[in-house]
């Protein structure tokens, strides 16, 4: 498959640098399916020969390899992956040609990812985007391939991961409850998915043992229970929804006297890959009281439509979610994200290499990160880049993108309330993450930093939100304590 359009022969335009980069292109997407296939074909025959355990994964899904159970097949892939990456920036952008350009100075690729693969469809504003569409779209065609051909992979069992053993601090004395009122989640190494609102009124409940004033806390929910409603993220034209559900017990400790804390909360986040961009969760619509236990809305959409609801979250762009309605459809990604919740100070500074080997060691924060930022000098600077990239936001609703040139013909004239297009500075991670939190008894400010969230099998939410990579959280939270 060639992306690039509209190219002269290569004997008309030899010395053609936009040339040269199509003719590696070709080679490297090439090579890539063509070794992907071998290596995953290889796995497969040691499985059906009995070589490897029965749950064995050896297969990706869509344009990803993180399904793949099998660590040298996975670890040959993203080689190849890799090598595929290497070999496109030393020909394409190392020698000034933009890959979004029309001929014959750059390849003319469109401004959105045209793949059959529904993983690989998003929006390409860089030549780096342009070289994740090249990459995502040829392994998720080897993928298929293989898929075709050995059928039995679609019916392989997937391991269940061993829950940890449960704490106990004995008989709860207390009972606390944190319900917010806003918050502020930064999300993957690109910006693109920075400054993304968490939502009011999501609640996170645990039990508190105390003796005096300190206490410890644990519980709260279940594991496998879904914490809050449903979470709804928009950025750079990609929409998801995400489900997140406990999948160890809650731990930590806490101050009756001065409302601090910390509180260790590991999440299985179910990411679904959605189509609306202003509305990326199904909507619980007509509840007048969050929380109440009272299902007096209606829910719009999803796998419950039509059914009661009580609202458990609003997002003031995104509307108003529901636990009562869950989205449709199968998950794209089931990601271990470990919160580690303080209402000090989290501090985290970057110590893992990058996969993108031009940067600087330790530069990155997550294993496998591909790169610490997308600025463009690659200078970030309190959590910005100065330099650029420079996006276009609607100032009215910041989950849609516009074109700054067009004043509000993308926002308003489509989207009424949608506002202006205004400029914004891409956000960045720079070499420490730090977020700082505020105890308190009524209100109280929680917060973690540098924790990592790895790949969907979704490449489009991989590619604009820079996964895997780091992530930032800042909640402002009102305190509620009962006694037992």
């Amino acid at each position: 498959m060639i992306l690039g359009l509209g190219l002269a022969h290569p004997s008309e335009a030899a010395r053609n640098p936009a040339t040269t980069c199509q003719l590696t292109i070709d080679k490297a997407a090439a090579t890539l399916v063509q070794k992907t296939i071998k290596a995953e074909q290889a796995c497969l025959k040691k499985l059906e020969k009995g070589r490897l355990p029965l749950d064995t994964r050896c297969v990706g899904e869509g344009g990803s390899v993180s399904p793949i159970t099998h660590e040298k097949t996975k670890e040959k892939i993203v080689q190849l992956r890799n090598k595929a990456r290497r070999a496109i920036d030393r020909r394409c952008t190392s020698t000034g040609v933009d890959l979004l350009s029309a001929p014959p100075d750059g390849l003319g690729f469109p401004v959105w990812c045209q793949a059959i693969e529904p993983s690989c469809s998003f929006v390409l504003s860089s030549s780096l985007q342009a070289r994740e569409c090249v990459i995502c779209t040829h392994i998720a065609a080897a993928n298929y391939l293989v898929r075709i051909a050995h059928p039995s992979v679609l019916s392989m069992p997937s391991a269940t991961p061993t829950p940890r053993p449960n704490p106990s601090c004995g008989d709860a004395t207390h009972h606390l409850t944190l319900t917010t009122d806003a918050g502020d989640y930064d999300r993957g190494w690109t910006g693109i998915s920075h400054d993304g609102a968490f939502g009011a009124f999501r609640q996170l409940e645990a039990d508190l043992c105390c003796a005096g004033n300190v206490c410890v806390a644990e519980n709260g929910y279940a594991v496998g229970s879904t914490i809050g409603g449903p979470q709804p993220l928009s950025s750079g034209g990609v929409p998801i929804c995400v489900q997140n559900v406990l999948r160890e017990p809650i731990v930590g400790t806490y101050d009756l006297s001065t409302g601090c804390g910390d509180l260790a909360l590991p999440i299985e986040a179910r990411v679904f890959l959605e189509q609306d961009i202003g509305k990326p969760c199904p909507l619980c619509i007509g509840d007048a009281t969050p929380n109440d236990g009272a299902r007096s809305g209606t829910c719009e959409g999803g796998t419950a439509q039509g059914s009661p609801c009580d609202v458990h979250s609003l997002n003031a762009s995104l509307g108003p979610t529901s636990v009562d309605c869950p989205p449709a459809g199968s998950s794209v990604g089931e990601i271990n994200i470990d919160l580690d919740l303080t209402t000090g100070t989290a501090a985290v500074s970057s110590s893992r290499d990058c996969i993108a080997s031009s940067f600087e060691p330790g530069s990155c924060y997550c294993p496998d990160q591909l790169q610490p930022n997308s600025c463009t000098d690659r200078q970030c600077v309190n959590g910005s880049c100065p330099a650029g990239p420079i996006d276009g936001v609607c100032s009215s609703a910041r989950h849609r993108s516009c074109r700054i040139e067009k004043a509000g013909a993308d926002c308003r004239d489509i989207f009424p309330g949608a506002g202006g297009c205004i400029a914004k500075t891409r956000p960045c991670f720079g070499p420490e993450i730090t977020r700082t939190g505020q105890c308190g008894t009524s209100t109280a400010t929680w917060v973690s930093a540098g924790f990592c969230l790895p790949t969907t099998r979704a490449v489009a939410i991989n590619t604009t939100t820079g996964l895997p990579g780091p992530g930032a959280l800042t909640v402002d939270t009102t305190v509620d304590i009962h006694v037992q």
